[in-house]
């Protein structure tokens, strides 16, 4: 069984983060909860002087999040509640880690905009520093209707892509879903100062040629290992700008969800993601589901265990 943590702050556009996690409830055996934060402080010292107004807005977010589970009583997801003190970020994030959560899912923005769940604010703090995979949701798009149609996966030759793919296989089975793989080489550039004559232009599109070649080959490959009974097209698009290609391919494709790994460059960096999910965070409306595969090769994870009733964990 999979943890899903969905931090919420009384507001509607929130509220939509509740729908995917109930997607990705009904693709994986799962429980859920429910986070409220609610501040500690409000002196310059750090002290809650108001002892009576805390206790009503603890209460006051302990009957609201009640009321949004008894909502989805009949769901027969595991469904819980729980009201943390403090930071937005550093409570979100600090619970995850407690819980040992598998994934949690925000929308860009709630009730504060810039200062509760906007990127750059609250949410890129719980993105940046959140040990587990993130689902992040623009609550300006359409919401979620019940399922998932279509699936986007950009793939690279990593083994994360594999990992990825076999983790969006397993969602896309649960919603009758398809997918689309999508390969986006770099586009091959003379050097600057290289003059541009029929010799260089030749070297390049014969670069050109065997990129395409090894891309084409890995996206067969890794097709080859969707089951049969889940409908997967391919696409390779060569672009400098790899970002914009997945976030244009999705908008064609009409995607409702893009599965990609976080791919950190150096997991001793602060920011634990590569330029490519950057750009996506900061940029793409589509829901974004930014896996962090296991670190170690033999570690099994709890979707995969999920659903293939391998060992895991223990989830308590």
């Amino acid at each position: 069984m999979i943890r899903i943590i969905i931090p919420l702050d009384g507001s509607v556009l929130a509220e939509q983060a509740l729908h995917h996690g109930m997607a990705i409830a009904k693709a994986f055996p799962a429980k859920l909860t429910l986070l409220r934060v609610i501040s500690i402080a409000n002196s310059s010292d750090g002290i809650r002087t108001d002892t009576v107004d805390f206790a009503l807005e603890r209460r006051q977010a302990e009957i609201y999040l009640d009321k949004l589970r008894d909502q989805y009583r009949s769901s027969a997801v595991p469904m819980q509640t729980r009201v943390a003190e403090g930071l937005p970020a550093d409570a979100i994030t600090h619970y995850c880690t407690a819980d040992k959560s598998d994934l949690i899912v925000l929308t860009r923005h709630g009730a504060g905009n810039a200062v509760d769940f906007a990127v750059g604010g609250t949410v890129q703090k719980v993105i940046a520093k959140a040990a587990c995979s993130v689902l992040l949701i623009d609550p300006r798009q359409t919401p979620l209707d019940n399922r998932y149609r279509r699936i986007l996966v950009p793939v690279d030759d990593s083994l994360d892509s594999e990992y990825v793919l076999a983790l969006a296989s397993m969602i896309a089975q649960g919603h009758e879903a398809s997918l689309l793989l999508l390969r986006v080489p770099e586009e091959p550039q003379l050097p600057a100062g290289c003059p541009a004559n029929s010799h260089s232009t030749f070297l390049i599109e014969d670069l050109r040629r065997l990129i395409c070649q090894h891309a084409d080959h890995r996206l067969k490959e890794l097709s080859s290992t969707v089951p049969d009974t889940i409908p997967v097209n391919t696409q390779l698009l060569m672009s400098t700008d790899a970002p914009f290609a997945i976030d244009t391919a999705a908008d064609k494709s009409n995607a409702d969800l893009i599965v990609i790994h976080a791919k950190a460059p150096n997991p001793d960096n602060a920011w634990r993601y590569g330029p490519l999910v950057h750009s996506l965070l900061q940029n793409t409306h589509r829901p974004l589901l930014i896996v962090q595969p296991p670190t170690d090769c033999s570690t099994v994870s709890n979707f995969r265990s999920a659903l293939l009733h391998e060992p895991c964990r223990d989830v308590g």
